[in-house]
């Protein structure tokens, strides 16, 4: 969890649910973690135009 939080991943309660998701992986859950993130930005983009 601390490697999440110093990563700049501030969602301590996702950042639980994915770990706990992906077998307490750290690289499973970061890849979700900035999927997560580019989706959002995709999203934001896309109501933008």
């Amino acid at each position: 969890m601390a490697m999440l939080l110093e990563m700049g991943f501030r969602d301590q309660r996702l950042n639980q649910q994915l770990l706990r998701k992906h077998g307490y992986s750290l690289l499973h859950t970061v890849n979700e973690l900035v999927q997560m993130a580019e989706d959002g930005q995709n999203k934001a983009v896309h109501i933008q135009h």
